[in-house]
Protein backbone atom coordinates (compact mmCIF):
# COMPACT_ATOMS: atom_id res chain seq x y z
CA UNK A 1 0.00 0.00 0.00
CA UNK A 2 3.06 2.37 0.95
CA UNK A 3 5.05 1.27 -2.17
CA UNK A 4 1.29 2.06 -4.65
CA UNK A 5 0.78 5.45 -2.82
CA UNK A 6 4.37 6.44 -2.93
CA UNK A 7 4.02 5.55 -7.03
CA UNK A 8 1.40 7.20 -7.30
CA UNK A 9 2.61 10.61 -5.97
CA UNK A 10 5.74 10.56 -7.60
CA UNK A 11 3.53 10.75 -11.28
CA UNK A 12 3.23 6.78 -11.59
CA UNK A 13 1.06 4.28 -11.85
CA UNK A 14 0.91 0.58 -9.41
CA UNK A 15 2.90 -1.84 -11.48
CA UNK A 16 4.31 0.87 -14.25
CA UNK A 17 6.85 0.01 -16.80
CA UNK A 18 9.99 2.03 -15.60
CA UNK A 19 10.55 3.18 -19.22
CA UNK A 20 6.88 5.07 -18.88
CA UNK A 21 7.33 5.97 -15.58
CA UNK A 22 10.08 7.79 -16.10
CA UNK A 23 9.00 9.73 -18.91
CA UNK A 24 6.29 10.84 -16.89
CA UNK A 25 7.73 12.02 -14.45
CA UNK A 26 10.39 13.73 -16.81
CA UNK A 27 7.33 15.41 -18.05
CA UNK A 28 5.37 16.40 -15.06
CA UNK A 29 8.70 17.95 -13.73
CA UNK A 30 8.88 19.85 -16.91
CA UNK A 31 5.22 21.32 -16.14
CA UNK A 32 3.07 19.17 -17.67
CA UNK A 33 -0.16 17.89 -15.42
CA UNK A 34 -0.48 14.29 -16.82
CA UNK A 35 -3.83 12.31 -15.87
CA UNK A 36 -4.50 8.69 -14.69
CA UNK A 37 -5.66 8.27 -18.13
CA UNK A 38 -2.70 9.59 -19.52
CA UNK A 39 -0.39 7.66 -17.30
CA UNK A 40 -2.46 4.46 -18.37
CA UNK A 41 -2.32 4.70 -22.29
CA UNK A 42 1.80 6.04 -22.25
CA UNK A 43 2.10 2.61 -19.95
CA UNK A 44 0.35 0.57 -22.21
CA UNK A 45 2.24 1.78 -25.20
CA UNK A 46 5.41 1.20 -23.90
CA UNK A 47 4.56 -2.51 -23.07
CA UNK A 48 3.27 -3.11 -25.65
CA UNK A 49 6.20 -1.64 -27.75
CA UNK A 50 8.33 -3.68 -25.52
CA UNK A 51 6.41 -7.09 -25.96
CA UNK A 52 6.50 -6.55 -29.95
CA UNK A 53 9.91 -5.88 -29.79
CA UNK A 54 9.82 -2.81 -31.28
CA UNK A 55 11.33 -1.12 -28.33
CA UNK A 56 14.95 -0.95 -29.32
CA UNK A 57 14.27 -0.05 -32.90
CA UNK A 58 12.44 2.96 -31.24
CA UNK A 59 15.47 5.95 -30.76
CA UNK A 60 13.39 9.00 -30.14
CA UNK A 61 10.03 9.26 -29.56
CA UNK A 62 8.31 12.82 -29.14
CA UNK A 63 4.67 13.14 -28.03
CA UNK A 64 4.12 17.31 -27.90
CA UNK A 65 0.82 16.96 -26.72
CA UNK A 66 1.37 18.93 -23.55
CA UNK A 67 0.89 22.31 -24.75
CA UNK A 68 4.03 23.44 -22.85
CA UNK A 69 7.44 23.65 -24.59
CA UNK A 70 9.40 22.02 -22.06
CA UNK A 71 8.00 18.91 -22.04
CA UNK A 72 6.76 18.88 -25.41
CA UNK A 73 10.79 18.82 -26.13
CA UNK A 74 10.69 15.68 -24.02
CA UNK A 75 11.65 11.78 -25.70
CA UNK A 76 9.70 9.15 -24.43
CA UNK A 77 12.27 6.68 -25.02
CA UNK A 78 15.44 8.31 -24.08
CA UNK A 79 14.32 10.94 -21.69
CA UNK A 80 16.20 13.66 -23.31
CA UNK A 81 15.24 16.94 -24.17
CA UNK A 82 14.90 19.04 -28.05
CA UNK A 83 14.83 22.83 -28.22
CA UNK A 84 12.47 24.34 -29.30
CA UNK A 85 13.71 27.58 -32.27
CA UNK A 86 11.65 30.35 -33.29
CA UNK A 87 8.36 29.60 -30.73
CA UNK A 88 6.83 27.16 -32.30
CA UNK A 89 2.77 26.87 -31.40
CA UNK A 90 1.98 24.65 -28.55
CA UNK A 91 -1.89 23.65 -29.18
CA UNK A 92 -4.43 21.45 -27.36
CA UNK A 93 -2.89 17.81 -27.83
CA UNK A 94 0.10 19.01 -31.46
CA UNK A 95 2.76 21.41 -31.86
CA UNK A 96 2.67 23.51 -34.76
CA UNK A 97 5.29 25.99 -36.56
CA UNK A 98 4.80 28.58 -38.56
CA UNK A 99 6.03 27.91 -41.96
CA UNK A 100 8.84 29.65 -42.10
CA UNK A 101 10.81 30.23 -39.22
CA UNK A 102 9.85 28.16 -36.47
CA UNK A 103 11.41 24.53 -36.00
CA UNK A 104 12.24 21.78 -33.33
CA UNK A 105 15.99 20.53 -32.78
CA UNK A 106 16.03 16.88 -31.53
CA UNK A 107 19.35 17.46 -30.74
CA UNK A 108 20.59 14.34 -31.92
CA UNK A 109 21.50 12.57 -35.77
CA UNK A 110 20.56 9.45 -36.72
CA UNK A 111 24.53 8.03 -36.59
CA UNK A 112 25.09 8.80 -32.91
CA UNK A 113 21.65 6.41 -32.19
CA UNK A 114 22.82 4.21 -34.31
CA UNK A 115 20.93 4.03 -37.88
CA UNK A 116 22.80 2.44 -39.90
CA UNK A 117 23.05 1.50 -44.05
CA UNK A 118 19.37 -0.40 -44.02
CA UNK A 119 18.45 -0.23 -40.80
CA UNK A 120 15.97 3.16 -40.28
CA UNK A 121 12.45 4.08 -39.73
CA UNK A 122 10.66 7.69 -39.12
CA UNK A 123 7.02 8.61 -38.75
CA UNK A 124 4.56 11.67 -38.13
CA UNK A 125 1.08 12.23 -36.69
CA UNK A 126 -0.06 14.53 -38.91
CA UNK A 127 -3.49 16.32 -37.27
CA UNK A 128 -3.75 18.87 -39.87
CA UNK A 129 -1.77 18.82 -42.74
CA UNK A 130 0.77 21.78 -43.95
CA UNK A 131 0.12 24.40 -46.22
CA UNK A 132 0.17 23.45 -50.10
CA UNK A 133 3.36 24.89 -51.30
CA UNK A 134 6.21 22.25 -52.58
CA UNK A 135 8.41 20.14 -50.19
CA UNK A 136 7.28 21.32 -46.54
CA UNK A 137 8.49 18.61 -44.46
CA UNK A 138 7.36 17.84 -41.37
CA UNK A 139 10.71 15.75 -39.94
CA UNK A 140 13.86 14.57 -41.44
CA UNK A 141 17.73 15.25 -42.63
CA UNK A 142 19.93 15.46 -45.07
CA UNK A 143 23.35 15.77 -46.19
CA UNK A 144 25.77 15.58 -48.76
CA UNK A 145 26.88 12.19 -49.92
CA UNK A 146 24.64 10.68 -47.67
CA UNK A 147 21.16 9.56 -47.34
CA UNK A 148 18.40 11.64 -46.95
CA UNK A 149 15.80 10.40 -43.98
CA UNK A 150 12.19 12.37 -44.09
CA UNK A 151 8.50 13.35 -44.70
CA UNK A 152 7.48 15.18 -46.64
CA UNK A 153 4.23 17.29 -48.22
CA UNK A 154 4.77 18.34 -51.57
CA UNK A 155 1.70 20.54 -52.86
CA UNK A 156 -0.89 17.84 -53.06
CA UNK A 157 0.87 14.46 -52.41
CA UNK A 158 2.74 12.57 -49.33
CA UNK A 159 6.47 11.90 -49.87
CA UNK A 160 9.55 10.17 -47.77
CA UNK A 161 12.87 9.17 -48.04
CA UNK A 162 14.33 6.69 -46.57
CA UNK A 163 17.67 6.02 -48.60
CA UNK A 164 15.48 6.62 -51.91
CA UNK A 165 13.02 8.60 -52.65
CA UNK A 166 9.12 7.38 -51.51
CA UNK A 167 6.53 9.15 -53.98
CA UNK A 168 3.16 8.19 -51.97
CA UNK A 169 1.17 9.97 -55.00
CA UNK A 170 -1.99 12.48 -54.09
CA UNK A 171 -3.41 12.21 -50.24
CA UNK A 172 -5.04 13.89 -47.54
CA UNK A 173 -1.70 14.42 -45.87
CA UNK A 174 -3.24 13.63 -42.48
CA UNK A 175 -3.00 10.79 -40.45
CA UNK A 176 0.31 8.32 -38.98
CA UNK A 177 2.68 8.19 -41.44
CA UNK A 178 5.97 6.20 -41.09
CA UNK A 179 8.88 5.33 -43.46
CA UNK A 180 11.19 2.69 -43.40
CA UNK A 181 14.51 1.68 -45.21
CA UNK A 182 14.66 -2.38 -44.16
CA UNK A 183 17.52 -3.20 -46.28
CA UNK A 184 20.13 -1.29 -48.43
CA UNK A 185 17.68 -2.20 -51.74
CA UNK A 186 13.95 -2.69 -49.56
CA UNK A 187 11.85 0.32 -47.90
CA UNK A 188 8.35 1.57 -47.51
CA UNK A 189 6.05 4.88 -47.15
CA UNK A 190 2.99 3.49 -45.41
CA UNK A 191 -0.08 5.72 -44.07
CA UNK A 192 -2.66 5.15 -40.93
CA UNK A 193 -5.94 7.44 -40.85
CA UNK A 194 -9.08 7.38 -39.76
CA UNK A 195 -10.15 5.20 -43.13
CA UNK A 196 -7.42 2.34 -42.05
CA UNK A 197 -3.97 1.17 -42.55
CA UNK A 198 -2.77 1.35 -46.27
CA UNK A 199 0.53 1.20 -48.28
CA UNK A 200 1.15 3.75 -50.14
CA UNK A 201 5.18 3.68 -51.79
CA UNK A 202 8.09 0.73 -51.69
CA UNK A 203 11.10 1.28 -53.28
CA UNK A 204 13.97 -1.22 -54.70
CA UNK A 205 16.51 0.89 -55.50
CA UNK A 206 20.09 0.29 -54.32
CA UNK A 207 22.09 2.66 -51.25
CA UNK A 208 24.02 1.67 -49.46
CA UNK A 209 25.75 5.59 -47.99
CA UNK A 210 25.08 6.20 -44.63
CA UNK A 211 23.13 8.14 -42.92
CA UNK A 212 23.34 11.79 -41.58
CA UNK A 213 25.16 13.24 -38.78
CA UNK A 214 23.50 16.62 -38.68
CA UNK A 215 20.69 16.82 -36.28
CA UNK A 216 17.09 15.54 -36.90
CA UNK A 217 14.72 18.97 -37.02
CA UNK A 218 11.05 18.47 -36.82
CA UNK A 219 8.85 20.95 -38.61
CA UNK A 220 11.56 21.53 -40.79
CA UNK A 221 14.47 20.05 -42.84
CA UNK A 222 17.72 19.29 -41.81
CA UNK A 223 19.61 20.43 -44.36
CA UNK A 224 23.14 19.63 -42.79
CA UNK A 225 21.94 21.09 -39.73
CA UNK A 226 20.26 24.76 -41.11
CA UNK A 227 16.60 24.62 -41.39
CA UNK A 228 14.65 24.44 -44.45
CA UNK A 229 11.34 23.41 -46.20
CA UNK A 230 9.46 24.94 -42.96
CA UNK A 231 6.11 22.85 -42.19
CA UNK A 232 2.85 24.56 -40.56
CA UNK A 233 1.69 20.97 -40.28
CA UNK A 234 -0.27 20.18 -36.60
CA UNK A 235 2.16 17.38 -35.29
CA UNK A 236 0.56 15.15 -32.74
CA UNK A 237 3.83 12.94 -32.29
CA UNK A 238 6.89 12.21 -34.59
CA UNK A 239 10.16 10.10 -34.00
CA UNK A 240 12.80 8.04 -36.17
CA UNK A 241 15.19 4.84 -35.47
CA UNK A 242 15.93 1.45 -36.49
CA UNK A 243 14.18 -0.54 -38.99
CA UNK A 244 10.40 -0.96 -37.97
CA UNK A 245 9.42 -4.32 -40.65
CA UNK A 246 6.68 -3.38 -43.08
CA UNK A 247 4.99 -6.53 -41.54
CA UNK A 248 4.89 -4.48 -38.18
CA UNK A 249 4.15 -1.22 -39.18
CA UNK A 250 0.24 -1.93 -38.99
CA UNK A 251 0.64 -2.82 -35.41
CA UNK A 252 3.11 0.11 -35.10
CA UNK A 253 1.19 2.35 -36.33
CA UNK A 254 -2.40 1.54 -34.10
CA UNK A 255 -0.60 2.01 -30.87
CA UNK A 256 0.92 5.49 -31.55
CA UNK A 257 -2.79 5.99 -32.76
CA UNK A 258 -4.42 4.78 -29.52
CA UNK A 259 -1.87 6.14 -27.57
CA UNK A 260 -2.46 9.86 -29.32
CA UNK A 261 -6.07 9.81 -29.19
CA UNK A 262 -6.23 8.47 -25.50
CA UNK A 263 -3.76 10.74 -24.25
CA UNK A 264 -6.01 13.87 -26.21
CA UNK A 265 -9.40 12.56 -26.61
CA UNK A 266 -8.85 13.90 -30.28
CA UNK A 267 -9.97 11.26 -33.08
CA UNK A 268 -6.93 10.59 -35.90
CA UNK A 269 -8.22 12.81 -39.32
CA UNK A 270 -9.11 11.15 -42.57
Amino acid sequence: MKYALGNMLNGGIQGIDPSANAYIKAVIAAGATVTTTQRNSINTFVKAEKASSRWDSIKRFYLPIWGIASPNAICMKSVTSGTFVNAPTMGAGFVKGNGFSSYFDTGTNCVDVGITPGSSHIFALVKAKTNSIAFTTNIGVSQASRKILRLVRNNTTDEAAAGAQLNGGAGTGNGIFIASETATNSRYLAQRNLSGYASRATSTTSNADQYPSANVFSMSLSNNGVPTQHSDAELGAFGFGLVIPSSAASDYTLNIKNLWETCTGLTIPT
